[in-house]
């Protein structure tokens, strides 16, 4: 809450807002910042917007109603240097074109810290590496929420950390309790075109089934026996939400 307020405190009285990272946290920001009449230009080093969540298809139509809504996009560039002027920030880019703003904001994604954990003798990896007790190598020292690496899993999401905590607390009362990780669709809150995503699993083997319907996208991620391991779901097709998550196979 403490750097939200921050970056609201520096977009007071601004105009032009620059975001470096076109995931999940970029996307939600430019299109709130788009409503809000600011004008947006997103970075991103990959060639498509939410590429690690969703098929290129519904990649291009969410990015297609973001540029409705005002959104600028730099793909397959990064920023190479950013210097002050007197019209603001000069952003230059990898691809040789420069972006003027008003404020930057880096929103890349998170990455766990691991220093102590490390320091301390605690097995580390991706994350914080605890199996589903969600205790570590040493006994008694505990790892949940964005940190954690649950069986090489490592999800810095609500529903997981929830679960994770509904876990932990029967564990730390001497209840043995192990974690279970159901289908968790995430929700990505873009209002030019809602979305709703549960990726398959790194490792799943199977291909993107792509269905355009009125006023909205269906993916289906199926393995070759037809199985659904993930969909992405945008706008009018949300509403299969309930319907498809119950096919998908446990996360764990």
């Amino acid at each position: 809450m403490e750097d939200y307020a921050q970056f609201r405190q520096a977009i007071a009285g601004k105009k032009r807002v620059a975001i470096l990272g076109a995931g999940l946290i970029g996307c939600e920001f430019a299109n709130d910042l788009a409503i809000a009449s600011y004008e947006v230009d997103v970075i991103d080093l990959a060639p498509q917007i939410l590429g690690r969540l969703l098929p290129p298809e519904a990649s291009q139509a969410l990015q297609d109603k973001l540029s409705e809504a005002g959104i600028r996009w730099h793909l397959s560039t990064t920023v190479q240097s950013l210097d002050k002027t007197d019209d603001g920030l000069a952003i230059t880019l990898a691809n040789g074109k420069v972006v003027v703003s008003d404020v930057f904001l880096s929103a890349v994604g998170l990455k766990p810290r691991l220093a102590l954990a490390q320091k301390a003798g605690i097995q580390t990896g991706l994350g914080i590496q605890v199996g589903r007790t969600l205790e570590t190598n040493i006994q008694n020292i505990f790892s949940i929420g964005d940190c954690a690496e649950v069986e090489g899993l490592v999800l810095p999401y609500i529903m997981p950390i929830m679960q994770a905590a509904r876990a932990l607390a029967p564990k730390l009362l001497g209840q043995e309790t192990m974690l279970t990780y159901p289908a968790m669709p995430v929700m990505v809150k873009t209002p030019a075109l809602p979305t709703i995503v549960s990726p398959p699993p790194a490792s799943a083997i199977g291909q993107w089934k792509i269905n355009s319907i009125d006023g909205g996208i269906e993916a289906r991620f199926e393995s070759p026996d037809g199985k659904l391991l993930g969909f992405a779901l945008l706008g009018s097709a949300t509403a299969q939400r309930a319907a498809l998550t119950k096919e998908l196979p446990p996360l764990l």
